[in-house]
């Protein structure tokens, strides 16, 4: 489905693609009575398959995305909108950190996921494998996938482990276009329930399934020429008469047989016609077709689960009701989960879901945005995804359908939720694994095309979940962000293509946050200009549990729930979470409040007794707050896990000598002060660094590592190579693929994940926070205390 100019040069999928099929499946595979099998309703009428005495129509509404992990954002958007995810696993490299990502963010969102195995071809025809020793390699990915399954799923929600006894397991090839599940196999041997959940049980067992399944399956690789024949094999007859004779001996092979015409020239080559032979017998569509119609519940299904997770109201309210029950004539719920440029020459493409009601072309419906704020939205066009990206126009969309909107791109930034209810909540934020972390500034080389670049930029990165784009407004500079070296590139590569734009891009400049190790023993006094205002400010370190919760689980939640939890789960007195005045500081893009990076993690808490402080006065402190926090002491980066206490305040009585400009420098100055005695220092974003490659290639990786950085978390080794994980700052990180590549002659491979944020070493600390200085063109040392407090 990869059609933009990048994913073809590059062979990789960067945007994530939408299509809604039409299939018929066969009843067969829901009459056992033994397993919690449920079809599929087909959602609206979009041309939907005529039932029939045998099969039932299925309508699949199908998202490929990106397996890169710097377009993770893209796999979080197509999660909120599906219930299922077909979750692929190479056979010889088993588990890879970003299907570790992946199965994350599923099983948070209450999706269901089912597994295809891939490359088994390369087990039988490079490694030669043996069938047992193929049954065991498989059934090894498929433990793993399941402890991993079992560790993070949802507790209340139903059990997400996959089986392959039960059919949510398939394997096969990619490459040669075929899988097999175990659904397929015994639909072909019986359509009699009872004899197939008999069959089920027998080949349950390990020797059963090797010997009914994975030896014709190799001998069907060696019938084709890609192993040699054995002597004890007929290796007189052609592959054709071979093939044949194989497939008559196969209990499930439906009667398949190939002609003559089936050995013409263009199959000569004995892979080309092991990829003819296994297409048409064990066709890759079917398979999988098939185990999404059983193993993904419906919508109807899923929403019963997923609305308490995915709903930010009262589950019991109306709009609670009608997406928990997927209803159609309940209230109208639309989530936005991304927006899509050059789909529309009207404006932006709106992919999502309705999760309740019906909709049609004309509607006015509320628009809850990111930011908290609500505008009007009215409905110009609604469609369905075809094949090759073509749209085709719907008359109304009901509820569990995806959709994709015309005219509501002004109404909503990147994502969002309509609704017809004045009373309605919004459908809670998407939570990103992945955060711009990789900043550049960048001019075009042109000065004239100054605006249209910017224009441009604002419109790429509004089709993208986790790209930042925003003007400075100390230095004027525009700064792009990304989720590593690849996003930027593809950034960059788009607004070339779509507007012709080449531009200059600065050295890479990494979100550095700033934070204190410690409460400090004094406490800040600053007086404001006039003398007439005081105030005593403290500063300490949030406790880390609540810095992650801030990040997670709380993020943008209102103060009274934030107290709540933080009194029920890390042990706050109500007195003391009662006095919380203000979080923050606020995203750079105050609409961009879904990455981890950008959620406010800092506390400005009322610790005075026996004080009146007028409503004036209060406001003014956390104007102050709010600016302090945003741009701190050290390189004017945003602050993370600080807390600021008033301790005391002493206020003129006359509102006109505590106006803003009196009160808002003071109270500046005393949190500025007060960071600065309480050990401050320096954070750095840093990467999971998975590094995978054969064992004999991997020598040179160590070092690397160590030049860079890096620190070795664990080795381990599995088929065919060996892999090592390591942790390592980002600012090192920029090149790390190219070193790698060379180093090991190009047999190794890495992948980087954003891991959070850790305090710089303090033997580099002084260098990266000249550096940093330098750059945005600060004083070359950091202000003293004395720069800041007063004395009494």
């Amino acid at each position: 489905m990869d059609s933009l100019k990048d994913e073809i040069d590059r062979g990789i999928t960067i945007k994530s693609a939408s299509v809604t099929l039409n299939y018929l499946v066969k009843k067969a595979l829901f009459d056992e009575k033994d397993r919690p099998i449920h079809p599929i309703k087909v959602a609206g009428d979009v041309g939907s398959q005529e039932d029939s005495d045998e099969h039932l129509p299925l309508q699949v509404n199908l998202i490929d995305s990106p397996g890169h992990i710097d377009f993770n954002a893209e796999v979080t958007a197509a999660l909120r909108v599906t219930d299922g995810a077909l979750v692929v696993v190479d056979a010889i490299e088993g588990k890879a950190v970003q299907t570790e990502e992946v199965l994350i963010q599923a099983l948070k969102e209450g999706v269901t996921p089912v597994l295809m195995i891939n490359k088994v071809d390369r087990l039988i025809i490079e490694k030669q494998l043996s069938p047992d020793e193929v049954f065991d390699r498989m059934q090894c990915v498929i433990d793993d996938v399941n402890d991993f399954i079992a560790t993070h799923q949802m507790k209340n929600l139903p059990d997400q482990r996959v089986s392959l006894l039960q059919g949510s397991v398939c394997f096969g090839s990619g490459y040669f276009g075929w899988a097999c599940s175990i659904d397929g196999i015994l639909d072909r041997l019986h359509n009699v329930a009872k004899e197939r959940a008999q069959l089920r049980k027998s080949l349950a067992k390990r020797d059963h399934f090797i010997k009914n399944v994975i030896i014709p399956i190799v001998r069907m690789h060696r019938a084709c020429g890609v192993l040699p024949v054995l002597k004890k094999e007929k290796s007189e007859l052609d592959r054709v008469s071979r093939v044949n004779e194989l497939l008559s001996r196969i209990p499930w092979s439906s009667n398949l047989r190939l002609s003559r015409k089936d050995n013409d020239s263009s199959h000569t080559e004995p892979r080309k016609f092991l990829k003819k032979v296994m297409m048409e017998w064990l066709p890759a569509a079917d398979a999988l077709v098939d185990m999404v119609a059983v193993h993904v519940p419906s919508p109807e299904q899923a929403q019963k689960w997923r609305a308490p997770i995915v709903y930010s109201g009262d589950i019991e309210d109306e709009c609670g009701q009608g997406i928990s029950n997927c209803d159609a004539q309940g209230p109208t719920v639309v989530y936005i989960s991304k927006m899509s440029s050059g789909a529309s020459q009207k404006g932006l493409l709106a992919f999502g879901r309705v999760f309740s009601g019906t909709i049609r072309p004309g509607d006015k419906l509320r628009a809850l945005r990111n930011d908290g704020k609500e505008t009007k939205a009215k409905i110009s066009g609604i469609n369905i995804c075809g094949i090759g990206g073509k749209m085709h126009a719907i008359e109304l969309a009901e509820a569990g359908q995806l959709i994709a909107l015309e005219g509501i791109d002004k109404a909503l930034d990147k994502s969002g939720t309509l609704t017809s209810s004045s009373k309605g909540k919004a459908i809670s934020h998407m939570r990103f694994s992945v955060t711009p972390i990789v900043q550049h500034s960048l001019w075009p080389k042109d000065k004239t095309k100054l605006q249209k670049m910017a224009s441009e930029l604002q419109k790429i990165t509004s089709a993208d979940p986790s790209a930042l784009f925003y003007r400075d407004k100390e230095t004027q500079e525009y700064i792009l962000a990304g989720a590593g070296e690849l996003h930027i590139e593809v950034l960059l590569s788009s607004l070339l293509q779509n507007s012709g734009i080449d531009v200059e891009v600065s050295k890479p400049v990494i979100a550095y946050r700033e934070t204190v190790q410690y409460a400090s023993r004094d406490v800040a006094l600053a007086k404001s200009e006039n003398k007439h205002n005081r105030l005593w400010i403290r500063a300490s370190p949030l406790n880390g549990i609540i810095v992650d919760a801030m990040c997670g689980e709380l993020a943008n939640t209102r103060l009274k729930v934030l107290a709540e939890t933080l009194v029920k789960d890390h042990g706050w007195s109500k007195n003391e979470a009662g006095r919380i005045w203000a979080t923050g500081p606020e995203p750079l893009d105050c609409n961009d409040k879904s990455n981890n990076s950008n959620q406010p993690t800092c506390l400005l808490v009322d610790s005075t007794y026996g004080v009146q402080i007028p409503q004036d006065a209060r406001e003014n402190i956390i104007e102050a707050f709010k600016q302090v926090v945003r741009k701190g002491v050290i390189v004017n980066a945003p602050m993370r896990g600080v807390r600021f206490d008033l301790m005391d305040i002493k206020l003129h009585s006359d509102s006109v000598h505590r106006r803003p400009s009196s009160v808002v420098p003071a109270a500046m100055r005393a949190m500025r002060g007060a960071f600065l005695v309480a050990a401050p220092s320096l954070m750095e974003p840093m990467y999971h660094v998975d590094i995978r490659g054969k064992s004999s290639t991997l020598e040179g990786v160590y070092s690397i590592l160590g030049k860079r950085g890096g620190t070795v978390m664990d080795t381990s080794s599995s088929l065919s190579m060996d892999v090592i994980v390591a942790s390592m700052p980002v600012r090192c990180a920029f090149g790390l693929a190219g070193d790698l590549r060379g180093a090991t002659h190009g047999h190794a491979s890495c992948s980087c994940v954003f891991n959070g944020m850790k305090r710089i070493p303090e033997e580099e600390e002084g260098f990266v926070i000249s550096e940093a200085r330098l750059r945005k063109q600060l004083d070359e040392k950091v202000p003293n205390v004395d720069s800041f407090v007063d004395k009494l």
